[in-house]
């Protein structure tokens, strides 16, 4: 199981997709409030990387909203997938690999 990690305050770097722009915000009390049209690089607990040899579900109820495009060196690459803002939470499960 892959657990997204996010202490008190952590700097989160996204891109926007349409322009491909960088950007960061930091989180607050472990908690991310995330929009449409931005990729954001997540930490996450584990050094596994998602590539051809493996696949990644998302599961519970942030799998209709969340789409995870990568995973390396404990980040992974998050792209929400709702017009409304994904809350993500420290400790929160992601997914896990299959």
């Amino acid at each position: 199981m892959v657990t997204i990690k996010l202490p008190h305050s952590t700097k989160i770097r996204y891109t926007m997709l349409s322009s491909g722009d960088n950007g960061s915000l930091i989180s607050t009390n472990g908690k991310l409030l995330l929009s449409l049209g931005r990729s954001y690089k997540i930490p996450v607990d584990t050094e596994e990387s998602l590539d051809d040899h493996n696949l990644f579900k998302v599961i519970g109820k942030i799998s209709d909203m969340l789409d995870v495009r990568n995973i390396d060196n404990g980040f992974a690459t998050i792209i929400p997938l709702v017009h409304d803002t994904v809350i993500i939470k420290d400790n929160m499960e992601l997914g896990t690999f299959i």
